[in-house]
């Protein structure tokens, strides 16, 4: 039986007899002067120059001291948490962490005189399992029905490492592929400063990472922006505005549809380097400047979409894009706008990140995300671009959107002064993870998996642990029944993109209902005790089974849900809960031998056979219904020039249809073909005609749909509305194919 959200049961084990042993049978002094001397002994400063309530930050405490002073302390105490440190910041609070968890060890160590007369005292366990400092008050409150407030994911899209869309990036996901490579040499060359020493200065120990193709090439003309201006406009510029534009196909929403409308546009990014190749190039005599602008990355998209709803980049660093959802997530439920398009995007293409990262010992030593892993000292910098659309569920259930999953609830908040600027604070890591339990008013017994932030190294893997199990703890005190990975294992650290990567994870998990394993984890981070708590870590591919727990006498069965967390660099945390959506069972609407009509366009020639063999592809591996493929395409996609129009009654027939038009071999009778630019004036003239609107609307009502297909091959506007008393579903099918062509600033290879 689980307990009530409202109402959790904290149920932590006593450390001593409360009613024989507690502080005040001792004093507090040897305890100050005992956790002085330890201290002492490792920063080689006299106790007295020691002060309890100074910030441990005061006295240089490092990762390296860290585990020194824990070993002493677990000499005396048994075993510790290896994140006391990172938990308590100043020796006072250390103090009464032990005075209170550890009073019989304290008693036993400092009044050994009174040790005959309290043999008589059962001894529970010295060993807390967890801290007891943080206890979630907020938990015990009552929570409002929030359904209301439960936001909609439906669209999404994305290209990450080894993965140029989402199909592919599942795949390897599933088969537990490592998308690490050594840094390409048309990136940047760092043979003449790698050195695999990390400790010698000058030089960088790091030289793999997650890349993305084709980082240089976009399709300029489409979006309206000459050669030279693409060539100097950042290239995580242009991926969002490829990335967006995918977003809204993916959920069914042509330009012309959204365009004019209250849609927030929210980016997560943290580097610009691409200015840094201006720099050069100018320095080498071709003088040009290079934009890097964060808030030119959102602003375009509302640009060239003509989108009125708030448009920002954010940059928190490693929590951006989650950072980025979570605040779309708050503009819909405010009223601010009717959609949000969220996510990030993250690039290397420029030395100074891994110098940067080398400078800072964040880097991995042999190209590993080790999540969770043993031996894990530092990430891998991976590249990513990925956007989701939002909307109110309510509103895209009525709308009849296609649903991937539901956010329940997010929060976001910041670690506050820790023991050094890039130390994480597990605190406040519990905090970010309670207030969006709270959020969601959903109990944390029933979320089964868990993306971790979970960058692997060996102390923060650790910390984020103990931040998730003091969130979890208020509620239930039962072990090891929620999966956690991270896809850094698979694909790096994507940074300003990590967050939008994770939940793109969970969502195609949800998907596919499976958990996909978490890489270089075989053998287990030893500073952290998963069987004494509510994880295991996903080592291998499973079915993803909901949760049935025994509620009132009565088994209920619950979505699956998750956790996501993403953690900024300087403290900035955010969490999103993530529910499955199981829609109602689809009536049929149509009989099996009903005509379509399928409609499919692009800018050019080559670019429409390109998409024929996407679609060709897709259909042959993906069943669907064709009514449904006939309305996406219709409504969900802008008409351009090259277009054609095919009738058909079954949805097996269009794979090959699709292949013969790229072989221009096409059935005459019911496939259209046409330049809707070239036949413009024809068009014009019939629409010009007194009654010629009516004419297309007499072949709707009468659905003849070979003329509809000819006119509008030649330009005609349709209102396919028109068709449907009932209108099909907006499906996910493939999206533009866009022309790759390169646009990157040229560097003179001597200065002239």
């Amino acid at each position: 039986m689980i307990t009530q959200i409202n109402q959790p049961q904290i149920s932590i084990k006593q450390t001593s007899e409360p009613d024989t042993i507690n502080r005040n049978t001792f004093s507090d002094q040897p305890v100050e002067d005992l956790l002085k001397q330890i201290l002492s002994d490792e920063t080689h400063l006299n106790p007295s120059q020691i002060d309890m309530n100074a910030p441990l930050e005061k006295y240089g405490i490092d990762s390296i001291m860290v585990v020194k002073l824990t070993n002493r302390l677990e000499k005396i105490f048994g075993s510790l948490s290896k994140t006391l440190f990172f938990e308590y910041q100043t020796l006072s609070e250390l103090k009464e962490y032990f005075i209170s968890n550890y009073a019989h060890v304290l008693h036993k160590k400092f009044q050994p005189e009174n040790n005959v007369k309290d043999k008589g005292v059962q001894e529970k366990s010295s060993q807390p399992k967890f801290s007891t400092r943080f206890i979630a008050p907020e938990a015990v409150q009552k929570i409002s029905d929030n359904k209301d407030q439960d936001i909609a994911i439906i669209g999404i899209s994305g290209r990450y490492p080894m993965s140029d869309d989402l199909f592919s990036f599942y795949d390897n996901l599933r088969s537990g592929k490592n998308c690490i490579t050594e840094i390409p040499a048309s990136r940047f060359d760092v043979s003449s400063l790698y050195h695999p020493d990390r400790t010698k200065e000058g030089s960088i120990y790091g030289k793999w990472g997650g890349f993305i193709n084709d980082v240089d090439k976009f399709d300029a003309l489409f979006f309206n922006i000459s050669p030279r201006e693409a060539e100097i406009i950042d290239p995580q510029e242009r991926l969002i505005l490829e990335t967006v534009w995918h977003t809204f196909e993916n959920a069914g929403y042509s330009k012309k549809s959204v365009g004019g409308r209250k849609v927030g546009v929210f980016i997560g990014v943290m580097y610009g380097e691409y200015q840094f190749l201006g720099m050069e190039s100018t320095l080498a005599g071709n003088v040009v400047a290079t934009s890097s602008s964060y808030a030119s990355i959102a602003n375009r998209v509302n640009h060239f979409f003509n989108l009125n709803g708030p448009s920002m980049a954010i940059d928190t660093m490693c929590s951006s894009s989650l950072t980025a959802i979570h605040l779309a997530c708050e503009s819909l439920k405010n009223g601010e706008i009717e959609m949000g398009i969220a996510g990030g995007v993250n690039l290397s293409i420029h030395l100074n990140k891994y110098i940067t990262l080398s400078q800072g010992q964040f880097l991995s030593t042999d190209g590993l995300c080790k999540s969770f892993g043993t031996n894990g000292d530092g990430y891998v910098p991976g590249e990513g671009v990925g956007t989701v659309l939002l909307k109110p569920l309510a509103k895209a259930i009525s709308d009849g959107d296609q649903i991937y999953a539901v956010i329940k609830g997010s929060a976001i908040n910041h670690g506050g002064k820790t023991n050094g600027y890039s130390v994480p604070n597990p605190n406040a890591q519990a905090d970010v993870i309670s207030e969006a339990l709270k959020k969601s008013d959903i109990n944390p017994r029933t979320i089964s998996y868990l993306e971790a932030h979970g960058t692997g190294t060996a102390l923060g893997d650790p910390i984020e642990i103990t931040g998730l199990i003091k969130s979890y703890q208020a509620y239930t005190t039962d072990k090891q029944y929620c999966a956690i990975g991270s896809v850094k294992s698979n694909i790096g650290h994507l940074e300003s993109a990590a967050g939008i990567a994770a939940l793109t994870k969970v969502v195609l998990q949800m998907q596919h209902k499976q958990l996909v394993p978490s890489l270089h984890s075989e053998e287990l981070n030893s500073n952290i005790n998963f069987a004494d708590s509510p994880f295991v870590v996903q080592q291998q591919l499973q079915d993803w089974k909901p949760i049935k727990l025994s509620e009132n006498g009565k088994e209920i069965t619950y979505p699956l849900r998750a956790g996501i967390s993403s953690f900024g660099a300087g403290g900035a945390n955010a969490h999103v809960i993530l529910e499955a959506f199981e829609p109602e069972a689809k009536s049929e609407l149509y009989e099996y031998n009903t005509h379509h009509l399928i409609v499919i366009s692009a800018k050019n020639a080559d670019r429409l056979k390109a998409y024929c063999l996407l679609m060709a592809d897709y259909l042959e591996k993906h069943p669907c219904d064709l009514a449904d493929v006939a309305y996406t395409l219709q409504i969900g996609r802008e008409p351009m020039d090259e277009r054609l129009a095919i009738v058909v009654s079954k949805i097996d027939e269009l794979p090959e249809i699709f292949r013969q038009y790229q072989q221009n071999s096409l059935n005459e009778t019911i496939a259209f073909t046409g330049n809707a630019k070239n036949k413009q004036s024809t068009s014009e003239l019939i629409i010009d005609e007194e009654d010629g609107k009516q004419f297309i609307d007499n072949l709707i009502q009468k659905r003849k749909l070979n003329k509809i297909g000819m006119f509008w091959v030649s330009g005609i506007n349709i209102d396919w509305q028109l068709l449907y008393d009932t209108p099909p579903k907006r499906i996910s099918l493939p999206t533009y194919p866009f022309e790759k062509k390169r646009y990157w600033i040229s560097i003179p290879t001597s200065p002239k």
